[in-house]
């Protein structure tokens, strides 16, 4: 399968792939951006064009990639992202208003530049389905589709949907000075909880925790929360404002050490550390860097004491 392309090659292929396709469009999963080909031809690198393109919309009809599909945000399940990620093609289903969409995301290279082409078919007169079926069939494929991304305890983003989803998109956002908060949150003596409680106790706590969390996150925009591993979840929020942030933290931390009651009776007082970090602090574009250095904040939120928020 063909993946580096100079511009002329690429707009003599995108023409035939558009005669069977609705939508053939080149798109940056890591800013959900659609490319126009004026760009793609007038930039010698589009990364210099950045400030531009996120300011003055010059991407094309839509601007954004998700804005196809109704959405306000970026898409869950994007496959773009992955494409990217693994240099690499995948498909996926989609719906809108009942009909059925067949997409595929291939990885290019235009002149040295990395990106995603879709190519997006309207696949519902092709199907041998009643409307029933072709509507239970969507049913399936969205719950599947978010069954992969999903913590199935606490229905927050799982480990899977950060390794696969946002780690590439780290690495863009930070060549084009685009800044990212982290915090890592882990409950106090969990394993005490569940020692002296029962794991069934356990389990209810954490989804009191991430129902909370993410209850209190919905009021911010561009951040999520997932849970990365056991009691451990992580909160990412895309903003250059590091104190807004950490005011953020401080906001959803209170109810987090408040009384839990089970349906035992039982109070159970609820501690939690935390370690926080900015992508400003760090000259780094790997992830993992700004993961270590809020760990470790988490580690000396530990040792203080626990119950406790390190940022600094």
């Amino acid at each position: 399968m063909k993946h580096d392309y100079t511009y002329n090659e690429l707009i003599s292929e995108i023409k035939i792939l558009r005669n069977t396709f609705d939508i053939v469009r080149v798109v940056d999963p890591i800013i959900c951006k659609v490319i126009s080909e004026e760009i793609l031809k007038e930039s010698d690198t589009v990364d210099k064009l950045m400030p531009e393109l996120l300011s003055a919309g010059l991407t094309g009809k839509d601007g954004f990639c998700f804005n196809v599909w109704s959405n306000e945000s970026r898409c869950s399940n994007c496959i773009s992202a992955r494409t990217l990620i693994d240099k690499d093609f995948y498909v996926k289903f989609e719906n809108i208003n009942k009909n059925l969409y067949y997409i595929i995301s291939k990885y290019i290279n235009v002149d040295g530049r990395s990106f995603a082409l879709e190519m997006v078919k309207d696949i519902s007169r092709n199907f041998i389905f009643s409307e029933d079926e072709m509507f239970n069939t969507i049913l399936d494929l969205k719950h599947k589709n978010k069954q992969l991304i999903t913590d199935p305890l606490t229905n927050v983003y799982n480990r899977r949907y950060v390794e696969e989803h946002f780690i590439n998109s780290y690495s863009r956002m930070k060549k084009l000075n685009r800044s990212v908060c982290l915090a890592i949150l882990d409950i106090d003596n969990f394993k005490e909880v569940n020692d002296n409680y029962g794991h069934r106790t356990g389990d209810q706590i954490l989804n009191y925790l991430a129902e909370s969390w993410n209850n209190s996150l919905k009021d911010y925009k561009n951040t999520f929360i997932a849970r990365y591993g056991g009691d451990e979840f992580i909160i990412v929020y895309e903003s250059e404002n590091y104190d807004e942030f950490q005011k953020m933290i401080f906001d959803i931390f209170t109810p987090a050490c408040s009384y839990s009651t089970d349906e035992n009776g039982n109070n159970i007082k609820l501690t939690v550390s935390v370690g926080c970090a900015g992508s400003d602090e760090i000259e780094s574009d790997e992830f993992y860097d700004l993961f270590n250095l809020a760990d470790n904040r988490l580690y000396q939120a530990k040792a203080s004491g626990k119950s406790a928020i390190i940022s600094k």
